[in-house]
């Protein structure tokens, strides 16, 4: 019989500055904020002075940041529970009090900018700790003694206060703000407008003596919006309150914009925009509030269980300081639910703002002819880079159950963490289970892989178990983890990589990927119908209300290739005649239709592409692409905006055009940026699909130019024929 060993894991210098570089970046912000932010919390919600003091320091430093507060302050021994130990929970973002301290280890993370210094007065006895990040050590040298004038004076206190300061010691490799900067960025970053107006928040700069007491940005203009809704699925409402402006803000949405919707929950500001609206030209006319209280209650959920939940997968506040997780459950539902309050008011300010505005009608002619060649030329790259095909069919009789891990293929960026389901049949006894994982260089890493550690619990419908397990992206490249019990093995493939994937839209029930589709007479069509992906390997139910065609009465869900959903593909067969009927889908109590017409077959069976140029006053960028949900690509060109305006020139109102819109110029240039959309277009397509074929910005980018040439020659021949 083998022998078995265990052990504590090591967490070693290199693992502690990789994690505290991917924490802090080479931003100086995110370390001030963290230690404003941790000032705050120790006035419990009453606020009070804080003063933030930048000065030279003594070599090998170049700055000294350091924050002070005149809250409790901590004695030696809380100095060393806050600051020594990493990933402790914090008891105040335990007990519902509005902190930001998800991760338990945020204080620390900014030594990694040279150094880190905390010293503290509590019950009149001095204590300090430092952290040096090159050992990942900590060291005391001093406990709870009596502070000297001198120590009070660093510490700026007078005698009898209490607090807390702390210091970064700052490398030369590190680029400080200016002063007015620095002033303009703290006032506005999201995570301190409000925190500053409720403390007394100075700014002390040595390098262009400034002493400037800072008021933090708020909300402006007219209130138009003030309401409570429900997030669906979840227990809490969320409260939204939306300004306009008098004038339209330029620039994007984004940490530091006027415009945007500040989301919060129970006092911790997490980011600021309009969820996936942020694109929207007209979100420059609005701000306000979103207090969203379940977001705190998630994260803390989050790291209190081991057991998988549906609607909380994972953390839904970003590791690395940057908003919410795009791909959470409670993200999605959240976006639907107040995208059904903003887009009305986006779309009036449309209107208003000249969106009406288009293109001359010969210039219309010629998009027109475009449609179908752009369709084409697109449906051949989406067919060579294999994009072309949906998902194929599956046995919805086989109900055999084997061990498997959903998804069997997933994309994880560095540094963030991913879930992996493992299934396995109910009889199967996984005591001996163990995992294996084959790399050629550390692309992920497994935490809580231990057998003993897994909470299996049984599937509600599926005559299976299953539990989760957590990997986290550590390189580009791919790795495939296997897990083994006995002669039973399941693996699943996860890939490595710097990109993002470009974000999917995944229904929180079951539902078609559109609501709409047509077919010809005796043809067959696939409809790709999406659901969480929680629900793989269920049985879906198909049902039609037409005899004009038939569908398969029952299909099974499966992962989708991308690793975020579930799917299946139904079968319609269309008989002779036309008309129209629907089609039901029904899963657990929940439904989805979707309208099958049977029409005469046209020419085009290439994506509908469809070009405009509108006359959108003050638009924030030249040019929109989205994709609508009948399928069709939008490309918006925004003829007023500055970098255009010279070359289509004003609008003649009407239907008329602008005064330049049929000279070569504009047509060359709308060539120019229809074929980059399009190119860009293309490589999201692939790169959804085909991750390892990108895994890094610059492949990306040489992808696109590849692609640009086989539009641009099209976009010429038509645009500028007989110029």
């Amino acid at each position: 019989m083998a022998g078995k060993d265990g052990g504590e894991l090591v967490y070693t210098t290199r693992g502690f500055l990789q994690d505290a570089q991917d924490a802090m970046g080479v931003d100086i912000m995110r370390g001030l904020i963290e230690l404003i932010t941790n000032a705050d919390d120790a006035y419990n919600g009453a606020g009070g002075p804080i003063i933030i003091q930048i000065r030279e320091a003594t070599d090998p430093f170049k700055w000294l940041l350091s924050i002070h507060d005149k809250a409790g302050g901590l004695d030696a021994d809380g100095l060393k529970k806050a600051f020594s130990n990493l990933g402790d929970e914090n008891q105040k973002f335990a007990a519902d009090k509005g902190t930001r301290g998800l991760f338990g280890r945020g204080a620390k993370d900014v030594a990694v900018f040279g150094r880190a210094r905390f010293h503290s007065v509590n019950k009149g006895k001095y204590s300090e700790l430092q952290i040096l990040p090159k050992t990942a050590k900590w060291e005391r040298n001093a406990i709870n003694i009596e502070p000297t004038p001198e120590i009070l004076r660093e510490l700026r206190l007078a005698d009898g206060e209490t607090g807390l300061t702390a210091e970064i010691y700052v490398t030369e490799q590190y680029k400080i703000p200016n002063t007015n900067q620095l002033i303009e960025r703290l006032q506005t970053h999201v995570q301190l407008r409000d925190l500053i107006n409720r403390n007394q928040v100075v700014l002390i700069d040595a390098r262009s003596k400034t002493e400037m007491k800072l008021i933090g940005l708020e909300p402006s203009g007219n209130r138009i919006l003030d309401i409570e809704f429900p997030v669906p699925g979840y227990r809490m409402n969320a409260k939204l309150e939306v300004y306009k402006f008098n004038e339209k803000q330029p620039g994007n949405v984004d940490i530091y914009s006027k415009q945007g919707l500040v989301i919060s929950g129970r006092g911790a500001a997490y980011e600021n925009s309009f969820l996936t609206l942020d694109g929207r030209p007209e979100a420059g006319w609005f701000s306000g509030r979103l207090d969203v209280p379940e977001i705190h209650d998630l994260a803390r959920a989050s790291d209190n269980t081991d057991v998988p939940d549906p609607k909380n997968p994972t953390r839904i506040v970003s590791r690395q300081r940057n908003g919410l997780v795009r791909g959470h459950p409670f993200y999605r539902a959240l976006a639907g639910a107040i995208n059904a309050h903003l887009k009305p008011l986006f779309d009036e300010a449309a209107n208003d703002e000249g969106a009406n505005k288009k293109e001359g009608k010969e210039l219309r002619k010629r998009l027109d002819l475009l449609e179908q060649a752009l369709g084409k030329a697109l449906q051949d790259i989406l067919d060579e880079t294999d994009l072309g095909d949906l998902p194929t069919e599956n046995d919805p009789d086989d109900d055999s159950q084997e061990l498997q891990f959903i998804p069997p293929r997933k994309v994880v960026a560095i540094g963030e963490s991913s879930s992996l389901t493992i299934r396995a049949p109910k009889s199967l006894d996984t005591s001996s289970l163990t995992f294996k994982v084959t790399q050629t260089s550390k692309v992920i890493s497994l935490r809580d892989s231990l057998a003993e550690n897994l909470v299996w619990r049984d599937h509600p419908r599926l005559n299976v178990k299953q539990t989760a397990i957590q990997v986290i992206g550590e390189d580009v490249g791919v790795a495939t983890v296997s897990v083994v019990i006995g002669d039973v093995n399941a693996s699943c493939e996860l890939i490595g990589t710097k990109l993002v994937p470009a974000e999917e839209v995944i229904p929180d029930q079951i539902a078609f990927e559109y609501d709409e589709a047509s077919i010809a007479p005796t043809k067959r069509r696939r409809l790709l119908l999406k659901a969480p992906l929680e629900f793989v390997g269920d049985i879906v139910l198909i049902t039609s209300d037409s005899e004009l065609f038939s569908v398969n009465p029952r299909v099974k869900l499966s992962p989708s290739q991308s690793g975020t959903h579930a799917n299946a593909v139904i079968i319609a067969h269309a008989g002779s005649e036309l008309g129209v009927g629907s089609i039901t889908a029904q899963l657990v109590g929940k439904s989805s239709s979707c309208a099958l017409k049977i029409v005469e077959p046209g020419q085009n069976r290439y994506p509908k592409i469809h070009t405009s140029v509108v006359g959108n006053e003050n638009p924030p960028r030249r040019v929109d692409m989205r994709l609508e949900e009948d399928g069709r690509l939008f490309v918006k060109i925004f003829g007023r905006h500055p970098s255009l305006q010279r070359v289509f020139g004003k609008h003649l109102g009407q239907d008329e055009g602008f005064v330049n819109d049929q000279s070569p110029e504009a047509h060359a240039t709308i060539g120019e940026i229809v074929a980059q959309q399009l190119s860009i277009y293309a490589v999201e397509r692939e790169a959804g699909k085909h991750p390892e074929r990108f895994t890094d910005p610059s492949s990306a980018f040489a992808r696109q130019q590849e692609f640009i040439p086989r539009f641009i020659q099209l976009l010429q021949l038509i645009l500028l024929e007989n110029e």
